[in-house]
């Protein structure tokens, strides 16, 4: 997905929708169900789900968290006066991490 553990390459909330669209159409992952299921021990009938960014990340994570990664989602919030008014925004950031300090003792 165009990470880099312990870098800060940063992914738009646009540009990890289209990511997410390519992994879920093209990873063995979730193409031969029937084949990774019983590697990583997922229900399947959750795989089938995987509509909204919040969903898939729940699942990579659950997967990626045994080998100490895991991808988080990094909110900025924003206001600016427009026209008299206070308008407020939120951009959102998704970047790799390492759990508890990992890469340590790697």
């Amino acid at each position: 997905m165009e990470f880099e553990i312990g870098g800060n390459k940063k992914l738009t909330k646009e540009q990890f929708e289209k990511k997410i669209q390519i992994v879920i159409s093209k990873t063995q992952l979730f193409i031969n169900i029937n084949k990774s299921q019983p590697l990583f021990g997922y229900n399947k009938t959750k795989i089938l789900k995987l509509t909204t960014i919040k969903r898939f990340m729940g699942f990579i994570n659950s997967l990626l968290y045994d080998w100490g990664i895991i991808i988080k989602n990094n909110r900025k919030s924003s206001s600016k006066q427009i026209a008299g008014k206070k308008m407020s925004f939120n951009i959102d950031f998704y970047e790799l991490f390492y759990i508890d300090n990992i890469n340590k003792y790697i």
